[in-house]
């Protein structure tokens, strides 16, 4: 009360804009104008810059996903894992130490569950895997000191030992067999999973032109192959 509409803005204390100039809507979030921009950003964002960081590790992941179906038989597979708990540790001894990334940590997972892998073991290797390497562990060691480390470790551990004891126990109280009803039902139409592989490969192919892979792998072969 007592202040005239010239000397306060929608907002309440600025003083409102000349006559002779466009007033802007203080009040408003943005304009309609930039969402589409905002749209193409993110769009960008996740085609090309986070695409342009995942596709190596991506086709790694399906690289060894393919390798261990074709090339190493089931009946391998269950003798090395054994019961489900030892196939667990395994996971830990096997993913802990390495660098793995979700990218291509998920199609190896897959690959085998698909061999014989209980569906526990291998939410072990997701879990462990991305969470921790032996680059990181020696990081930590020298930063936050060794009993940080053996809790950093022990923590994972429990963790992911735990919730693969869990998600077994759930599948086998339902009685499914994940690996079967993966190889009876598939979960997507064969046309649909053709197509998102035809997709990747464009966006693959358009990555590699971006990167200049072509140059980087001749770059590689001539190191390899002096």
């Amino acid at each position: 009360a007592g202040g005239s509409a010239d000397e306060e803005s929608c907002c309440g204390h600025q003083p409102a804009a000349p006559a002779t100039e466009p007033a802007d809507d203080c009040c408003s979030s943005g304009s309609d104008d930039d969402q589409p921009a905002t749209i193409r950003a993110g769009f960008r964002h996740a085609f090309i810059d986070v695409f342009d960081d995942v596709v190596g590790w991506m086709l790694l992941g399906v690289l060894v996903a393919a390798s261990i179906q074709v090339f190493v038989p089931d009946i391998l597979i269950q003798a090395v894992f054994g019961p489900p708990l030892q196939a667990m540790l395994i996971m830990l001894v096997i993913g802990v130490p390495l660098y793995v990334c979700a990218e291509a940590s998920t199609p190896i997972a897959a690959a085998l569950i698909l061999q014989g892998v209980s569906p526990g073991a291998a939410l072990v290797f997701l879990l462990a895997g991305p969470a921790t390497n032996i680059g990181a562990v020696g990081l930590l060691d020298r930063q936050l000191g060794r009993r940080t480390v053996v809790i950093y470790l022990t923590t994972i551990a429990i963790v992911s030992v735990t919730l693969g004891l869990i998600l077994d126990w759930f599948f086998g109280a339902r009685g499914v067999n994940l690996a079967e009803r993966a190889m009876a039902e598939p979960l997507l139409p064969r046309w649909l999973k053709n197509a998102g592989a035809g997709v990747f490969l464009l966006l693959w192919a358009r990555s590699a032109i971006r990167l200049r892979g072509d140059t980087r792998l001749a770059g590689g072969l001539e190191w390899l192959l002096p």
